[in-house]
């Protein structure tokens, strides 16, 4: 597991990161610190995600290349800095216009 610490504007944005592996699903973690209100982030990390999701969808493709799984997953995770779940969304190799076989 990496721990990468990032700023935005300011030590109000500031976040810890984490990326972990489970099956065949890369996790991407965000953790705001204590003090960041992060009251109706939710539907606003809905629409961020919406916009993205080609990109997460070929981060997920491009995992093929390194490891041994047919359909990798990329998971995306906001977390409060009590270990709340704020927003979680999977990005599967296969756009997901696609149905399922």
């Amino acid at each position: 597991r990496d721990d990468v610490e990032s700023r935005g504007l300011g030590d109000v944005y500031k976040r810890q990161f984490t990326m972990t592996g489970e099956g065949n699903k890369l996790i991407y973690t965000y953790t705001y610190p204590e003090g960041v209100n992060t009251s109706g982030m939710a539907d606003a990390m809905d629409g961020i995600a919406d916009q993205m999701a080609p990109t997460f969808e070929l981060i997920a493709e491009t995992l093929k290349n390194v490891v041994e799984v047919d359909n990798p997953v990329l998971v995306v995770k906001y977390m409060d800095a009590d270990g709340t779940e704020l927003y979680s969304r999977e990005f599967s190799s296969a756009p997901s216009s696609q149905e399922e076989l």
